[in-house]
């Protein structure tokens, strides 16, 4: 169960630090519970399919999931920094619609596959494990959505940058994860 506890909190990492750079200009309440939903739900999908798909799919998956998460997160990263030295009034929350909603749940969400390929070995029943992981990643995301916004009404344009580049550093870690 500790091992089951250790790995949820691993997948969520990349979540919840993807959660507080995109909540950094403000949103709702309710725009960081979807987005903290969609995590949760997503890793807990690509967790049952990397579980039922065995090391096939793992395998397969695994050859190139870092580089696309490298290649959507970018694209977020960059369109934040770019995003920071708007006018005032053209200003909009980085998660403002369901396209780049998408994209951060596909990035989030790519290592739960290979994971769940491994999850069998745990010896945790499935339901608990993916629930485990979906719920985890869920709570890990909405903190983070929260302390986010926080730090993007104290600092403003600055933590706004400082969030994009730190998108684009966690796709280049998962890279430099994948292919050490």
């Amino acid at each position: 169960m500790l091992a089951l506890v250790i790995l949820s909190c691993s997948l969520a990492a990349d979540a919840t630090a993807v959660s507080i750079a995109a909540s950094v200009r403000g949103g709702t309440l309710s725009r960081g519970l979807l987005m903290a939903f969609c995590f949760g739900a997503a890793q807990s999908i690509m967790a049952a399919i990397g579980w039922a798909g065995g090391a096939a799919v793992g395998a397969l998956w695994s050859a190139w999931d870092h580089w696309l998460a490298l290649g959507l997160l970018t694209i977020v990263g960059v369109k934040m920094i770019r995003e920071a030295f708007e006018e005032e009034e053209e200003r909009q929350p980085v998660v403002r619609g369901l396209g780049t909603l998408l994209l951060l749940t596909i990035a989030t969400s790519i290592d739960s596959l290979a994971v769940g390929v491994t999850l069998p070995a745990l010896g945790t029943p499935m339901v608990l494990s993916l629930a485990m992981i979906g719920a985890v990643t869920f709570l890990f995301s909405a903190a983070g959505a929260a302390f986010g916004r926080f730090l993007g009404e104290r600092f403003g344009r600055v933590i706004e940058v400082a969030g994009g580049v730190g998108l684009i550093a966690i796709g280049i870690r998962i890279v430099l994860e994948h292919t050490a």
